[in-house]
Formats: structure tokens, sequence, C-alpha cells
């Protein structure tokens, strides 16, 4: 069954890249793979791992027959370890391994529909895992990485504190590097964990101090001081950057008051914050003020989410008035030199969307977009300095 994960020749450059010859190693559910002994299997592809020197290797599974077979099997390997054991309820010591390895197991305990004691199982084994890895220790999933084993990482890792900013790497054997790498910069100042935000890095810039150093990543999250949301409707964005940016003063500008009484009686919003400055002006007034205010006054961030009536046009987010470049024009001084406007677009005329980018990207010169593939919402971004 474990033969569309890869066998090592496809396995072993990726997994050699964040192992050490010192590591202490453990394999969890080893099934019958030939995984463990292939750390220690000379051949062609992996560049004789045996010379390389990974002999401190345990591999565990709860099934007895299988353990005696990997024994026979790897009986010429005295330096491997097999032992029948439960990876979520492990007899080893705290802080045992450097690195513990995953191959299927995660998949095999996590179907789709998996009921209260499967979600428990898999709870059970995430936890045994962070007992017996060492501080700074590393847990390396293979995984066929389904949408609901994707999920349900995510969930679970998100829901803990971190000590350090860590990182997740998305690997391909047509490719050398990482296809994709994201980096979790945790609020240490944060009272509880509630969600998570995702920065995309603009295509070229990856290799900038800001976004390819730890201190870099942790400045990112801390720089943004003044933001402004156009549009507060429930006020969940709003919300959402107040929890976020705890060093952030946010201007929420909406045009109808009874739309600020709804968002605070019924969805929360905290209105009475001393960094959120609900207004209740139109956003065209407010983009023609920000526009004549200093340095000190410019904007980090501003979001656009104002919705209307269906334009004549075909559009209805924003209305069509945004979109002009007098309006663009004030967006664009309202910001200070590295800013940034999130603007969401809806139309279902793909002319109208082609014409509303190019209107965007006079003013802004580096233009990012994110379709919603649900809907007919599509993000678009827009920097000042490329």
């Amino acid at each position: 069954m474990y033969t569309m994960y890869g066998d090592y020749g496809v396995l072993g450059p990726i997994l050699e890249k964040y192992l050490k010859t010192t590591d202490n190693i453990l394999q969890v559910g080893c099934g019958n793979s030939q995984l463990a002994a292939q750390f220690l299997h000379t051949n062609e592809i992996t560049s004789q791992m045996y010379d390389n020197g990974f002999r401190a290797i345990h591999s565990i599974d709860n099934n007895s027959p299988v353990i005696e077979e990997q024994r026979l099997r790897n009986k010429q390997r005295a330096e491997l370890v097999f032992l029948e054991d439960d990876a979520t309820s492990m007899s080893f010591g705290d802080e045992s391994f450097s690195v513990v390895i995953d191959k299927g197991t995660l998949d095999a305990l996590l179907p789709p529909d998996a009921t209260a004691q499967q979600l428990e199982t898999v709870r059970n084994m995430f936890a045994e895992v962070d007992r017996v890895l060492k501080i700074g220790g590393r847990y390396q999933i293979i995984t066929l990485a389904q949408e609901h084993i994707v999920k349900y990482w995510i969930d679970y890792f998100s829901k803990t504190k971190l000590d350090a900013e860590a990182s997740i790497s998305i690997e391909s054997s047509l490719q050398q590097g990482p296809r994709y790498r994201f980096f979790i910069v945790d609020d240490a100042k944060a009272k509880a964990i509630r969600s998570y935000a995702v920065f995309v890095v603009p295509l070229g810039r990856e290799g900038e101090w800001i976004f390819s150093t730890e201190k870099g990543r942790k400045t990112l999250l801390e720089q943004a001081k003044k933001l402004a949301v156009l549009g507060l409707g429930g006020g969940i964005l709003a919300s959402f950057l107040l929890r976020h940016f705890n060093k952030a003063v946010i201007d929420a500008i909406e045009l109808d008051p009874d739309v600020v009484k709804v968002a605070t009686q019924w969805f929360a919003l905290p209105s009475r914050d001393s960094r959120m400055n609900v207004q209740v002006k139109d956003a065209l007034d407010y983009l023609e003020e920000a526009a004549q205010k200093g340095d000190r006054g410019k904007l980090d961030m501003l979001f656009v989410d104002l919705a209307g009536a269906v334009h004549e046009s075909g559009l209805s987010c924003p209305p069509a008035v945004f979109l002009t470049d007098p309006v663009l024009c004030n967006m664009k001084n309202a910001l200070c030199a590295d800013g940034v406007v999130a603007l969401n677009l809806v139309t279902r005329d793909a002319d109208v969307a082609e014409q509303a980018k190019r209107s965007i990207s006079a003013h802004f010169p580096a233009l990012f977009h994110i379709h919603s593939e649900e809907d007919v919402n599509e993000h678009t971004r827009g920097a000042i300095e490329c």
C-alpha cells in the first residue's frame, strides 16, 4: 500500500535535507516499509546513506508479526531497532528523539469520515510525538496530503502557541528546493489563539531581508500601524485586524449608522476599543481627507470592501466610482511609501474585471489577484512600489 508514496529514491533526497547523522530517529507505524532499512542501504540514488552514518533508528508498529518480519528481514543490520509499540501510547521516555518520521500512518488513522474515536486516536498520536521529541525536534510527515488531512493538521497545530518561528515546506521530486514554504510567526503577546492570517510574499521579492529572515518576518508582523477598512458590514474584518495587529489603529468607515449598530450589538464589534475608530461617513470623503494628510498620518494598509446595487457597467463591488482615476489617486496618496490596498472585486463580466484591473494597475504597479473558485469574488491587492 505504501508504493504510492514513492520509494527511497524519491523520498531520500527530501528527507536527508532535514536530517543530521547525529539524529536519533523514530519511525512510527513502520508496517512492512523498508524506509528504515533504506537509511542504511547503499544504492545509486540515495548517495550511500549507510556511509553517511544514519544509524540510530527505531521503528515501531503495534502489529507483532510485522515487527518479527522486519527483524528477520534486517537481521544483518544490527543498528536498526524494531519494537512492538503503540504510537498513541509509546514506551519511550520524554525527549528521546530528535526526529520522528511518519510515512502514511496519519493517512491510515484518519479517513475522510473519521469517527470521534479515530479523531481521538490521531490527537493522542500527535501528543505522544510531541512528548518524545526533544526541544527543537522535527516531525516529518509523508502524506498524500488529501484535503481532510491538511485541514486537520492545520487546525491542530494552529491551536498551539509557538515558542519560536516554525516553517512548513511542500517539496516536489520534480524540482530542487521547496515548491512552497510557509513560515509561521506567532504573536508572543497574544492572550489567546483565535485564528490566523496569511501574507503572500510577492514573486521575486522572497530573497529580501524582511521576507527571508526570522527577524524580518517578525518585523513584518508588527510593522503595520495605521489601517483603514472601507465598508464595515458586520465588522468581521475590522475585528480580525484589531486582534492580529496588536499595535495598529484601525479606521472603520461606514455610511449607514444602522449598520454600525448591528455590527456592535450582534457581531461583537469592539467599537469602544481605543484602537478602533469607527466613523459614520462617506468613504469618498474619508479618502479625500486621508490623501491630504502628512507622512505621519498615512495608512499602512487600506481595505476596500464596499458593495452596492449592481451598476449598469456590471460591477457590484466596489461601486464603479471607486475605480475612477480621482478616487484611485486618493487611495494611493492616502498610503505610505510601501503601503498596500486590498480591494474586493465582484463582477460576472470578465471584460469588466479586466478593465477594473487595468484602472487599478495604472496607480499601483505591483498588482496581485486571488480568485475565489466558489463565488464571483476576486481579491485584488495593489502595492505602491514593486
